[in-house]
């Protein structure tokens, strides 16, 4: 079978096909595991039922964000997948690569867009800007009010 770029799936609506490309975000959950997969021309969720498919679990597991894979599967409309409305339920995944962790803690990153939860003065003073400041010689320049 050959690849099909993820910008082309929804012509395939229906039918199975080939994608690869690296994987930009994972959630893996007992009973459900989503991967949000992305090439060169956009992005594409793959939705994992792990009761339906037992065998793609062990797969599934070994994992990690920018990995790289091939994923062959049926492309259906969701209404709720909010890329494009379209999804794959994969039949097979094929590691090419995995990637190492990422040098920096996960949860330091920003993963929701939650309301700040004030502690906007402890990034600031590790930054050491003073955001009120707008003399000479601060770390910040000042706005134009052109």
């Amino acid at each position: 079978m050959e690849r099909t770029y993820i910008n082309e799936v929804q012509k395939e609506i229906g039918s199975t096909v080939k994608v690869q490309g690296f994987i930009e975000n994972l959630r893996n959950s007992k009973y459900m595991a989503f991967i949000v997969l992305k090439d060169i021309t956009g992005k594409l969720q793959i939705t994992v039922e792990k009761e339906d498919h037992p065998e793609l679990v062990d797969t599934i597991d070994k994992l990690t964000p920018d990995s790289v894979i091939t994923v062959t599967g049926k492309v259906m409309e969701n209404d709720y997948v909010k890329m494009g409305g379209i999804e794959m339920i994969p039949e097979a995944i094929e590691i090419e690569s995995i990637a190492d962790a990422l040098p920096i803690v996960r949860k330091e990153i920003a993963a929701t867009k939650k309301k700040n939860t004030g502690n906007t003065d402890a990034i600031l003073s590790k930054l050491s800007i003073d955001p009120l400041s707008t003399t000479a010689g601060s770390t910040c320049a000042p706005m134009r009010t052109s």
